[in-house]
């Protein structure tokens, strides 16, 4: 197990941007985040990566 996020939640500003968010990343699995803008992609990478 490479990545596991398990109800992941995040508020900036007092506004939900991303609510109850699971992702599970194997080791060698390539995953691929879409979406239109402003729908949390970047707000998603920089919460998995502590920013």
């Amino acid at each position: 197990m490479l990545l596991t996020i398990n109800n992941l939640d995040v508020t900036l500003g007092g506004l939900q941007i991303l609510q109850d968010v699971s992702l599970h990343v194997d080791e060698g699995e390539l995953v691929v985040v879409v979406g239109a803008n402003g729908t949390g992609k970047s707000t998603l990478l920089r919460s998995i990566s502590g920013m």
